[in-house]
């Protein structure tokens, strides 16, 4: 064939297939964008509010809010609540979630994190507000109360006092007052509570009475705490780390009188490097001259200036009771934390004006001597404890109740209102004033006499000991004299 009737058939054009696909393409990115609002639309959100039940619905400010799909747990949400609880969380696809908080409050108080499931919508926000359980459903969970019960719930942790860090291993004890009806009348006795802690320090103690405080300690190996006054409210709970320490050093009392032999000896005081500095506070808010604070089972004390500031150093860190004390003003027993590296600053506050007391009635004999004759003599004689004029002034005491808690045998708890209540060996003593019998006298020490107007005092520790004459029930008895001219 002639090479000019040859025909060259075209070959297909090679752009035509990939023109038809990137149209393809484009119109299914189209389609996709054209969808798109489909898609954004079937996404909502999940606002609400974090508070916490037990402080009585205050805002929960910097909860970490979290979304979690229950179909793929993978698949986590989250915001953090601002300073008044709110919290938002939007571009979450619509479905079923579990929502939830986390927050150090929810440790505090021995809490998992609570989970709610709630239903995210298409569209739109879902309102759903999260709380940190009531103390009533707390206390019913972790007690099981029985009906009609009114004791409250503890919880916390034991931690140490120089690094926060919560102890691996501790115990915590409790112990309260508590009248008890026998025989011809009524007796005090001292109850006790013991928990242990959980690997976290947790500890939760049940069955605490609520109508009056209770004394708290900690120990975890040889570190612990000082003895720490605490008040549960009513069918409540309070919320309280206990912080423990090893004693740096322990400075032995100084006794009102050596002890008899065979005498168990007071326990020494504790001591550290911990510093404790503030101002103390009347109702008013204006500062107390001439207060007293001091800090239990250490000690020492100090006395406000002008302007209500104290100043006190070489205290044993953990946590402790600090008192304060002025007249016209009921006492206030604070807990403090304190850590021997670096000092701590707190004010106290006065809750209210003392109550103004009724007149004491003293019921009684007179004493057939008019001095010191039958105290001199019995303090010869081998049996009880005897202070003298000159041993309390060796001392610094601010009321009877101070003189009392170096004598062996003697142990001075705190009470409601103004005043104490005293022991003997656990037992209510009966108390006397220059041989007469002053009624209620145990819980009434700070009332009776001043240690500036003390002769002398006997304090029999088993009713074994005491005299014939001053002999009451089955407990001990604490016999005081007055200076001046006796009746």
């Amino acid at each position: 064939m002639h090479p000019s009737r040859i025909h060259h058939r075209r070959p297909p054009d090679a752009t035509a297939p990939r023109t038809a696909h990137a149209g393809a393409a484009w119109l299914a990115l189209l389609g996709t964008l054209i969808g798109g609002p489909a898609s954004l639309a079937a996404q909502g959100g999940v606002a609400g509010v974090v508070t916490d039940s037990v402080a009585g619905g205050a805002p929960l400010a910097g909860a970490t809010v979290q979304l979690v799909a229950q179909a793929r747990l993978d698949q986590v949400h989250s915001a953090t609540a601002d300073s008044a609880g709110r919290f938002v969380i939007r571009g979450v696809p619509a479905g079923r979630y579990l929502l939830g908080f986390l927050h150090p409050r929810l440790d505090e108080l021995v809490l998992g994190v609570p989970m709610r499931v709630v239903q995210v919508p298409d569209s739109g926000v879902e309102h759903v507000d999260l709380a940190v359980a009531s103390a009533a459903t707390i206390r019913t969970a972790t007690c099981r109360p029985a009906a009609g019960d009114s004791t409250g719930l503890l919880l916390g942790r034991v931690v140490n006092a120089d690094d926060g860090l919560p102890v691996a291993e501790g115990a915590i004890t409790m112990s309260w007052p508590e009248l008890l009806l026998a025989g011809r009348g009524l007796r005090q006795e001292r109850r006790t509570a013991r928990a242990t802690v959980d690997a976290d320090g947790r500890f939760a103690l049940c069955g605490i009475p609520t109508d009056l405080p209770v004394v708290v300690t900690a120990t975890s190996g040889a570190a612990s705490s000082g003895d720490v006054e605490l008040h549960v409210p009513p069918l409540g709970m309070l919320t309280r780390d206990l912080h423990v320490a090893r004693p740096d050093t322990a400075a032995p009392p100084t006794p009102a009188r050596r002890p008899r032999r065979g005498a168990a000896a007071p326990a020494p005081l504790r001591r550290g490097t911990a510093r404790l500095a503030g101002r103390v506070l009347g109702t008013d808010g204006r500062p107390v001259a001439s207060a007293q604070v001091l800090v239990h089972g250490t000690g020492l004390a100090d006395t406000t200036d002008a302007d209500g500031t104290f100043a006190l150093a070489g205290l044993p860190a953990g946590s402790h009771t600090l008192e304060a004390r002025a007249i016209g003003f009921t006492p206030v027993r604070v807990p403090v934390d304190l850590a021997g590296d670096r000092p701590r600053a707190m004010d106290v506050v006065f809750d209210a004006p003392a109550a103004r007391l009724d007149a004491v009635t003293i019921f009684g004999r007179t004493t057939r001597r008019t001095d010191l004759t039958e105290f001199t003599e019995r303090s010869r004689g081998g049996f009880g404890n005897f202070v003298t004029a000159a041993d309390i002034a060796r001392r610094i005491a601010y009321d009877l109740p101070d003189v009392l808690r170096t004598v062996p045998g003697v142990r001075v708890l705190p009470s409601e209102g103004v005043d104490t209540h005293v022991l003997v060996r656990g037992c209510v003593p009966a108390v006397f004033l220059n041989g007469m019998e002053i009624y209620e006298g145990a819980r009434m020490m700070t009332t009776i006499i001043t240690p500036a107007d003390i002769a002398g005092i006997e304090v029999y520790n088993s009713v074994a000991e005491v005299p014939v004459e001053y002999r009451r029930g089955s407990c001990g008895s604490i016999v005081l004299w007055s200076k001046g001219r006796l009746p």
